[in-house]
């Protein structure tokens, strides 16, 4: 009886809102991916005996037949609370635009509604909170660049599923060409949106731009064994995305000055980070950092208000790098 109910509650939860659908098939698939061993048609006794306490629509005219949520009245089946209202408002105006559209159509109603909640407040100072959170880069923001709908949602899929992918990519300064990828994961660094994998039956890990991306075609074979033991989270954690110099760890030794480095003693460089004080207004940083290109451009960043002490490799680059950059403006 719990299970029954469980699955049920899952079963709601898998129906979009209109003009979004989906089938009895699509339904019974995801339902499997939670654990619940049962048949399509269950699946479909489950929607009908929904549709007495629910909003549920069958669209006209389609076969087999597609599933939705009345636009209308799904709204009023929604009780939000105000921190959830506030949370789901936060997450449309930061965050909409990372996810796929099958994700953000099925966030649409929650939405709506989380600003119907807040609307309804207008006379109440927490109503205002929407206009006083908000997010700030610390680096220069650039513009997102434009991704195809159907490529981006593909890849999530591919992804989520673990299928193989065939795609057509555009390299940079190169002609377009196919490829055959192992998806492992989606990464978003600042404004980009890069696909990890691997191709073929090849360890490798690979980064793929998704706005480069012609299209995607999701095959029905998984990814290869190789491809399901990497994880992307280490992949990361040992500087998949850092752009390294050097497979090794370096000991990081700087003088900085303090009115560009207080942050760090609240975000520290790593775990084994020392600030040592020097002058009135300098202090000696050592830290134990990945020899990456991030590293260096960071440095560089700060101009004049550090010096590198150690590693000499790098103190010689950064040297260098600034005797280019002051022949650039003789």
């Amino acid at each position: 009886m719990v299970d029954s109910v469980i699955r049920q509650i899952k079963v709601l939860a898998l129906i979009p809102q209109l003009p979004a659908s989906t089938t009895i098939s699509e339904v019974h698939n995801k339902i499997k991916e939670y654990g619940f061993d049962v048949t399509a048609k269950t699946i479909e006794r489950d929607i009908n005996a929904l549709c007495r306490f629910f909003p549920i629509t069958t669209v006209e005219n389609s076969k087999p037949y597609r599933w939705s949520f009345s636009e209308i009245k799904m709204e009023s089946i929604l009780n939000l609370s105000l921190e959830m209202a506030l949370m789901l408002s936060l997450v449309k105006n930061n965050f909409q635009g990372l996810f796929p559209s099958s994700i953000s159509e099925y966030l649409s109603p929650y939405f709506k509604q989380a600003d119907k909640e807040l609307s309804s407040l207008s006379k109440n100072s927490v109503a205002s909170w929407r206009d006083k959170i908000h997010i700030v880069h610390d680096s220069l923001a650039f513009q997102n660049p434009e991704v195809d709908d159907d490529v981006i949602d593909k890849l999530y899929s591919a992804v989520m599923q673990e299928k193989r992918v065939v795609v057509n990519y555009c390299a940079r300064g190169k002609s377009a060409r196919e490829y055959h990828l192992n998806p492992l994961g989606i990464v978003l660094k600042g404004s980009l949106t890069y696909l990890v994998c691997t191709s073929g039956e090849h360890e490798s890990i690979l980064q793929f731009l998704v706005g480069r991306f012609n299209s995607v075609t999701i095959l029905d074979a998984k990814i290869s064994d190789a491809g399901r033991g990497i994880s992307v989270k280490s992949y990361i954690e040992q500087g998949g995305f850092s752009i390294l110099r050097n497979s090794e760890n370096i000991k990081f030794v700087a003088r900085i000055k303090k009115v560009r480095g207080w942050h760090l003693f609240e975000t520290p460089l790593s775990e084994d980070q020392e600030i040592i004080e020097d002058q009135e207004d300098s202090f000696i940083l050592k830290a134990t950092v990945a020899d990456s290109l991030h590293l260096l451009w960071w440095v560089l960043s700060l101009g004049s208000r550090i010096v590198v002490i150690e590693p000499e490799s790098l103190r010689n680059e950064v040297i260098s790098q600034m005797k280019e950059m002051v022949a650039q403006y003789s």
